[in-house]
């Protein structure tokens, strides 16, 4: 089964090695490994959607968890942490209603959320 917050299979683990990893020490310096965070601790940080769920609108917090970023590698990084926001309000299906739906939410609204201030965004990358 794929990782949640990763790539590859979350029944295989590939641990790096001892040459690896002196190799990165001497490129990049130390560093120590990322917390793994599970799935479930991560749904307990997923607000409330300020929608009402209609046809084609996923309001599910693990839908919304899992649409919260992509698949760069600071997005990799901020799902391993657990440190993931901000999140959709709802995930739309493209075989459903939900474009006059998603046309009516305002993007605008003073109550909008951003990132949590403990969620750091990634240094960019160079």
């Amino acid at each position: 089964m794929r990782r949640w917050n990763g790539w590859g299979d979350s029944a295989t683990d590939y641990e790096l090695t001892a040459n690896a990893r002196v190799f990165l020490n001497q490129r990049v310096g130390e560093s120590s490994d990322l917390q793994d965070v599970p799935l479930e601790q991560c749904l307990a940080s997923v607000p409330v959607s300020r929608l009402a769920a209609e046809d084609g609108l996923d309001c599910g917090e693990e839908s919304r968890l899992l649409h919260a970023h992509g698949e760069s590698f600071p997005d990799w990084l901020a799902k391993k942490n657990g440190c993931m926001g901000p999140y959709p309000d709802a995930v739309v299906t493209p075989d459903s209603d939900a474009a006059s739906a998603a046309s009516r939410i305002d993007r605008g609204s003073p109550d909008s959320k951003s990132c949590p201030g403990s969620c750091p965004s990634p240094a960019p990358l160079r």
